[in-house]
């Protein structure tokens, strides 16, 4: 499931312009995300490092420089926020 939650993340871009073009499916996939972000209980942080990268676009070298951070500590942001986003999406 994490990799399903990645791969979302990943084709966020895409998915959107196809919810403006009147796609239902994307609509819906982007709802359900948005949801299961929401009740994934993030920190502040997981959800500031998921914007950057999927949302922002930006590399997760930059991101750690913008935050401050290491990347490796960018890393273990992304993939905690990606593991409780799965774990939503399994309940």
């Amino acid at each position: 499931m994490e990799n399903y939650v990645r791969e979302l993340l990943r084709n966020y871009h895409k998915i959107t312009e196809r919810q403006f073009k009147g796609d239902y499916d994307a609509i819906i996939l982007l709802a359900d995300l948005a949801t299961a972000i929401e009740l994934a209980d993030l920190t502040d942080r997981q959800r500031e490092c998921l914007r950057l990268v999927y949302v922002d676009g930006l590399g997760e070298n930059e991101v750690a420089r913008v935050l401050g951070i290491a990347r490796n500590t960018v890393n273990v942001h992304l993939n905690t926020a990606c593991n409780k986003i799965a774990e939503v999406y399994e309940s």
